[in-house]
C-alpha cells in the first residue's frame, strides 16, 4: 500500500513530497525544498525499515548553495550503525533514525511503538542534523495522548511538539513546524 503526502512548512519556506510505502517492510522517500536563514536547499531521502519498524537503511542527498553532500546510513541486524562505511559505535543499539528536516521520521518511532492512549515511551534515535549534517544519539519520548495524536519531547533540549498522524501513523500536522496539505 502506497501512501502520498505533501506538507506544508510553517515557520518558513518550504514544502516536501513524500512516498510512504507498507508491506512485509516499509519505505519513505521524501522530496523537500525549502528557503530559510540557512539558506535555500533541496534534500531527498530515502527510509527503508524491516518487518519490525526498525530503521535499516537510510540515504540521504543536499543540494546546497555551497555544494552537493550525500549520506548513507546503515544499521545491521545487531543494531550496529554505519555513515558513509565508518562505523557509529554511539549509535549502537538505536533502532530508529530522525531526519532532522523533516516530520516522516516522527512516524517511524509511533508506528513501532503502538503506544496505547495515555501510555509513553523514551526511545534514542540516530538523529541526523541540518545543515551541519552530522548524527548523533537523541533522547526522544513519544506520549499518546488520544487515539492519533502524540506529544513528542527531545528530551535534552526539552523542545515538545503536538504531533496528530493519520489512522496508518502517517504525521499529519507537526505543531508549529509542518502542515499536510
Amino acid at each position: 500500500m502506497v501512501h502520498h503526502v505533501i506538507w506544508k512548512r510553517i515557520p518558513d519556506n518550504g514544502m516536501e513530497y513524500c512516498e510512504v510505502t507498507f508491506g512485509a517492510a516499509m519505505r519513505m522517500k521524501g522530496n523537500l525544498i525549502c528557503a530559510n536563514d540557512n539558506g535555500r536547499s533541496s534534500i531527498q531521502y530515502t527510509v527503508l525499515c524491516d518487518q519490525n519498524g526498525n530503521t535499516t537503511h537510510v540515504a540521504v542527498h543536499v543540494q546546497q548553495e555551497q555544494g552537493y553532500s550525500t549520506l548513507s546510513v546503515v544499521r545491521d541486524h545487531l543494531n550496529r550503525w554505519t555513515l558513509n562505511g565508518r562505523e557509529l559505535p554511539e549509535l549502537n543499539g538505536i533502532k530508529d533514525i530522525d531526519i532532522g528536516v523533516t516530520p516522516a521520521t516522527n512516524s517511524l518511532p509511533i508506528r513501532r511503538l503502538k503506544l496505547d492512549v495515555g501510555q509513553s515511551a523514551q526511545i534514542d534515535a540516530a538523529w541526523i542534523r541540518f545543515p551541519a549534517l552530522s548524527i548523533q544519539p537523541m533522547k526522544q519520548q513519544y506520549e499518546c495522548v488520544s487515539a492519533n495524536t502524540y506529544i513528542y519531547k527531545s528530551i535534552e533540549s526539552g523542545y515538545t511538539a503536538r504531533v496528530n498522524t493519520d489512522d496508518n501513523g502517517i504525521v499529519m500536522d507537526y505543531e508549529g513546524e509542518w502542515q499536510r496539505v
